[in-house]
């Protein structure tokens, strides 16, 4: 129960914490070389897309960062803003997450544009572009969607092409683990009921 919990939490804070049609369903090709199944970078400004810059930043980070580098976290809340604004934070708050698969919440900036509310967004890319190389994207994520109640989510890879939220913190995990494997999930608008509603769904099948 304290996972689902966590889960349920995670998914309705980062929702909070946003303020700031094409529907695929389910089938998608794992093609490791297409280019046409590899989610591109969209800001190439504000965070890090090549292995050099990440290189960099986090030389420098290590000499004024202190922290406990032995402490393991299951769920982290982390800004996306600019390196120069938020890098540091970013660098802290994710050094603690060793898992292979991750599960990233993203908020939906432009969702509206697409006229998406109501359900979380998933993609149709079997990987993303990454500093140190293409990052998959997990087969789990198959499974989610056959076992998450159809009326809770929807693939729409133009949302997820256009948002830049999760490409502030995919380096820094990419840094420390090179195999991960990951789960892009958007977060446009919804109720606070529906919220619920879906984070508990989702905590269920992810548990």
């Amino acid at each position: 129960m304290k996972k689902l919990a966590l889960l349920s939490v995670l998914c309705l804070t980062l929702i909070c914490l946003s303020a700031c049609h094409q529907n695929t369903r389910s089938s998608y090709p794992i093609a490791e070389n297409s280019e046409a199944s590899v989610r591109p970078w969209v800001d190439t400004v504000g965070f890090a897309h090549l292995d050099w810059q990440m290189d960099s930043i986090i030389n420098r980070l290590n000499t004024r960062v202190q922290f406990d580098r032995t402490k393991v976290w299951k769920t982290v809340i982390a800004p996306h803003d600019d390196y120069k604004y938020a890098g540091e934070v970013e660098y802290q708050a994710l050094a603690g997450i060793r898992a292979k698969t991750i599960v990233l919440f993203g908020v939906g900036h432009k969702a509206k544009n697409f006229n998406l509310e109501n359900r979380i967004v998933l993609g149709s890319f079997s990987a993303w572009k990454a500093p140190y190389g293409n990052i998959r994207i997990s087969s789990l994520q198959k499974e989610i969607e056959a076992k998450l109640p159809q009326d809770l989510w929807l693939v729409h890879d133009s949302m997820q092409r256009v948002e830049h939220s999760l490409e502030a913190v995919v380096p820094f995990l990419q840094y420390q683990n090179r195999d991960m494997e990951i789960i892009p999930i958007i977060v446009p608008f919804m109720s606070f009921s529906r919220m619920e509603e879906i984070a508990g769904a989702l905590s269920q099948v992810l548990s």
